[in-house]
């Protein structure tokens, strides 16, 4: 091994003390450490300094194979004495060559032994024609007669010339002890201790290797890695070298030689410190220091002084292995049988002390799965604590599980519980196992929650048929067991009701349970019952309050998982319904933190997508779309199944109303399973595609839409007017394509329906919109103060507008400025542009007032910018065009001329050919008076002409900006 250099430089101290010995005072040196701490190399060097400056050097080396051996190590040091030897030598050793079988007998006296050792002394030497040094190695494993014989050289060391060296290993153990005890009483006896390197030395030694920016790059690495022991730097350089003559740079990776090093130390330890070192590497940090020594059947004293001394070796740090490396070179070193017998020591003790699940079964897996009594639940328990945060180790538990159980009603229920762990990182790798779990439906092997489950995998991915047997098989199996079955098939039958009625309707003959109070009052299980109880109210369209509580009740008796999602996500939406907004996002967050924490990839998408539809719902539009994209973005498309529309459907109903049109359309192209339709997620889409189509301008193929929400709501019996409000929907559709008749007809079934809600507030606005501008006012403002109230923030701007267009038309232009403020400074907190307000989703009902209200601007802004011409325009359509149908041009019309102008130009030119001023324009249009100049000096340019006066006498001007806009001429008197 390399010698390094140590700051305080021991072998320093060794030549003073041979110097000593020149001049006939001889000495004594016990030189301790742990393992490879560079004793031997030390004794070495300074046994070949000695040798050279012409002292006598007596070597030996004690083992532990010779320690029975009486004077071994006496016989090895005066094998090396020069020749002749002194008479004194010569005598001594043929007397104890004639004792010798007589002292190493069993039956010899100490006495004898201690007799014949005094005579080994200084004068035996007396002959060499130089000091004599002794270097003895190991000498923890001394012979007793050898320890005698040395102690007794000692003793008599004074004024000779001879120089003890001897190494231990500086251990507690009581071999240790007594030489270094028994020589330290001696005069004239040095302790020097050997630690390992410090950092500071790491830098040094590296250096000298590798070049000085390398050495001190790499020696704090080196030195965790090692902790100093000078056996594993060697070998961790020359590693590092290798690695750096392969072509790469120096970098701190244990390879091969850092393993035979590492070896090397365990083959060096005695036999307790060796298994506790063994059972660190296999355990790690599973285990107690009292574990550690219950398993290696030591003293915990014993260990606890082995454990201290691997420390000071380097091997262990912070009660493990130092390095990975370390511990798994110690691992590797053992039998595989010697390993797994280890492991299931260790899980047997976790078992009797009743530790965690998740530790014992670790254990169990690492020994090979013995077929242990308890192994089975000891794997379900571990699977169910780990499932909260490490679903892959769940995982592997479970298939554990299900290798030892001999019950086959268990293996089935342990498959479908794997099944639902693969399910939250993706549905699609559950989807190829249906077959395999709806045929443990059909064969009666699980229980209700389980069947259940099946049944939620199925219906995910939209296959209605095996869904339709699951649910008949989980009928006809809940009947027949406890009220607590029957009571979650009833929550089970209640659910579907809401999102899955097509199915439900397949098997409702056959058995009904949804209105069974007596399934409701005898079951114990509240989270069961809470569910069933909200689905109730929710399809007999209880009260708003008594809806909410009955949501609160079943989130605070819910704890996520995969059972209970589908119920939380309801629960949920009942609250938007319920206009409880904020308590539903903070539920929201709060699950979604779970859910995070627990690594369910498709919680999380779930989650998110109705994070964006509360977010929708408060008016926050372009959160809403965000949050949307990134539930998309969390699972792929594949794994989404029917689900898939709930984010579509946010996100293009957000879009739509930010006026993103492209966005909305992108959303729409994604694919979708056609079972989605028949779901209530799928009208959800609908109605979203709905709204997409009214504000492009296309009301005929969004009443279809909205039309087809009615026919399942009907054929299904489904209503859910605060959840899915389709008839205002479909109210606008009908009022917009100029039937107001069928639209108040359906706004006031909503209305009947609602009993509160924002659905109300969007019942009054379609009523008020189709009204009389007189009465429509009233219901307009209770429209906005009801959608106000319930925090939908963009449904109550949308009813400002109409508003502002009621008090247009009674001439009552000031307040109508007001209530468009009000409603532009809505629309800016759902992050709609202020000029796109009255272009925000489907509303639209009332045509423009003929004095010119157009969309909202802000009117506090002296910086308005002419409009541009929007491109997009022709294909979305505005609401005037939606509104009012334009008739044709008429001939000579000088509509070539105008179409050069942008919208913004053409308005502002309408006006001033029928004479009002540019004051009036800003009024009238709600622009700054300069932005009204920017427009007529542009439209000035493009015309050709060199003023306002010359407008009139463009070809047609008037009649057409009249045609394109319906500007009728100025009221009376207005000038």
């Amino acid at each position: 091994m390399h010698e390094f250099v140590r700051l305080d430089d021991p072998a320093r101290r060794l030549r003073t003390m041979l110097d000593d010995a020149f001049r006939r005072r001889g000495a004594a040196a016990v030189v301790g450490g742990t393992m490879a701490s560079g004793k031997t190399v030390l004794l070495d060097s300074f046994s070949r300094h000695a040798a050279e400056q012409g002292a006598v050097v007596l070597t030996a080396t004690a083992s532990a194979e010779e320690e029975s051996l009486p004077f071994g190590v006496v016989g090895q040091l005066l094998r090396n004495l020069p020749e002749p030897l002194s008479a004194p030598t010569e005598e001594w050793l043929r007397a104890l060559e004639q004792d010798w079988d007589r002292l190493g007998s069993p039956g010899a006296a100490e006495q004898d032994t201690v007799d014949a050792a005094q005579a080994f002394g200084a004068e035996l030497f007396a002959g060499a024609p130089g000091p004599v040094v002794l270097a003895v190695d190991d000498a923890q494993f001394l012979d007793g007669a050898s320890l005698h014989c040395l102690l007794a050289a000692a003793r008599r060391i004074g004024r000779s010339g001879l120089l003890i060296v001897a190494t231990t290993c500086g251990c507690p153990h009581w071999r240790c002890r007594r030489f270094r005890s028994r020589m330290g009483r001696l005069s004239g006896a040095r302790q020097l201790r050997l630690g390992p390197l410090t950092e500071a030395e790491v830098a040094m030694a590296l250096r000298d290797r590798f070049g000085g920016r390398v050495g001190s790059e790499l020696a704090a690495e080196c030195h965790a890695a090692t902790g100093g022991n000078l056996a594993l730097l060697d070998a961790l350089c020359r590693d590092i070298a290798d690695a750096a003559e392969a072509g790469g740079r120096p970098r701190v990776e244990p390879g091969a030689g850092f393993r035979e090093a590492v070896l090397e130390c365990v083959e060096r330890c005695p036999p307790d410190r060796l298994a506790v070192l063994q059972l660190t590497a296999l355990m790690g940090d599973s285990a107690s220091e009292a574990q550690i020594a219950a398993l290696a059947g030591l003293d915990r004293g014993v260990a606890a002084s082995d454990i201290r001394m691997l420390h000071e070796a380097g091997l262990l740090a912070g009660g493990l292995c130092r390095h990975p490396a370390i511990a798994a070179a110690v691992a590797e070193g053992m039998p595989v049988e010697q390993r797994r017998a280890a492991h299931e020591r260790f899980a047997r003790l976790l078992h009797e002390e009743n530790a965690p699940a998740a530790m014992a079964a670790r254990q169990l897996i690492a020994a090979g799965l013995p077929p242990l009594p308890w192994a089975v639940q000891v794997f379900r328990l571990a699977a169910e604590e780990q499932s909260c945060y490490d679903v892959e180790a769940a995982a592997q538990c479970l298939r554990a599980a299900r290798q030892l159980t001999g019950d086959e009603d268990e293996r089935a229920a342990l498959t479908v519980t794997l099944a639902a762990l693969a399910w939250r990182a993706s549905p699609v790798l559950v989807r190829r196992r249906l077959p395999e779990l709806l045929d443990l439906v059909r064969a009666g092997r699980l229980d209700c929650a389980d069947s259940e489950q099946v049944l939620r995998f199925l219906l995910w991915f939209g296959q209605e048929d095996d869904a339709a047997d699951a649910l008949r098989a989980l009928l006809a199996a809940a009947t027949a067991r406890s009220a607590d079955g029957v009571a979650q098939v009833r929550r089970t039958m209640l659910g579907l009701s809401i999102w899955h009625p097509a199915l439900l309707r397949r098997v409702l003959a056959e058995h009904d349970l949804r209105f069974e109070d007596a399934a409701r009052g005898e079951a114990v299980r509240d989270r069961i019952v809470d569910a069933g109880n909200l689905y109730r109210l929710m399809l007999g369209n209880a009260g708003r309050r008594e809806i909410a509580v009955e949501a609160q009740r079943l989130v605070e008796s819910c704890r996520l998982a995969d059972g209970t999602l589908d119920d939380l996500c309801t629960a949920l939406l009942a609250l938007l319904g319920a206009n409880e907004m904020e308590y539903a996002s903070r539920t929201c967050e709060s699950l979604l933190k779970e859910a995070e924490s627990r690594g369910g990839r498709t919680w999380r998408a779930q989650l998110t997508a109705l994070r964006a539809e509360i977010a929708f719902r408060r008016g926050d539009l372009r959160a809403a779309a965000g949050h949307a994209e990134s539930a998309l973005m969390l699972v792929p498309a594949e794994d989404w199944g029917v689900r898939i529309g709930m984010p579509l459907a946010t996100l293009i109903r957000a879009a739509t109303a930010l006026g993103e049109h492209d966005r909305a359309a992108e959303a729409l192209e994604e694919p979708v399973p056609a079972a989605m339709l028949e779901t209530g997620v799928g009208m959800l889409y609908l109605n979203a595609r709905g709204r997409y189509l009214m504000a492009v301008g296309r009301p005929e193929r969004a009443r279809a839409e909205f039309q087809a929400c009615w026919d399942y709501s009907r054929r299904r019996g489904v209503e859910l007017p605060n959840l899915l409000p389709w008839r205002g929907d479909l109210a606008e559709a009908h009022a917009r394509l100029g039937d107001p008749d069928r639209a108040r007809a359906l706004a006031q079934e909503q209305l009947a329906l609602a009993r509160g809600g924002s659905a109300e507030g969007v019942a009054l606005r379609v009523l008020g919109a189709t009204a009389d501008p007189g009465p429509g006012r009233a219901l307009l403002e209770r429209s906005a103060a009801k959608l106000h109230a319930c925090g939908a923030r963009l449904e109550a701007a949308l009813s400002l507008i109409e508003l502002a267009r009621c008090h247009q038309a009674l001439g009552d232009e000031r307040r109508a400025l007001s209530v468009q403020r009000r409603a532009q400074a809505l629309g800016a907190a759902c992050g709609i542009p202020p000029d796109a307000i009255g272009l925000a989703g489907a509303s639209g009902i009332r045509a423009w007032p003929a004095s010119g209200l157009g969309p909202a601007r802000d009117a506090s802004d002296a910086s308005d910018a002419p409009d541009e011409p929007d491109p997009a325009a022709a294909d979305r359509g505005t609401e005037v065009e939606a509104a009012v149908p334009r008739p044709p041009a008429p001939a000579g019309s000088g509509r070539r001329d105008v179409g050069r102008l942008s919208k913004a130009e053409q308005r502002v030119a309408a006006l001033a050919v029928r004479g009002l001023s540019n004051v009036q324009i800003a009024r009238r249009l709600f622009l700054t008076v300069s932005t009204v100049e920017q427009h007529l000096t542009h439209t000035y340019k493009k015309l050709s002409i060199r003023g306002r006066a010359e407008l009139p006498t463009v070809a047609g001007i008037a009649a057409a900006f009249d045609a394109a806009f319906d500007v009728m001429p100025s009221p009376a008197g207005q000038q």
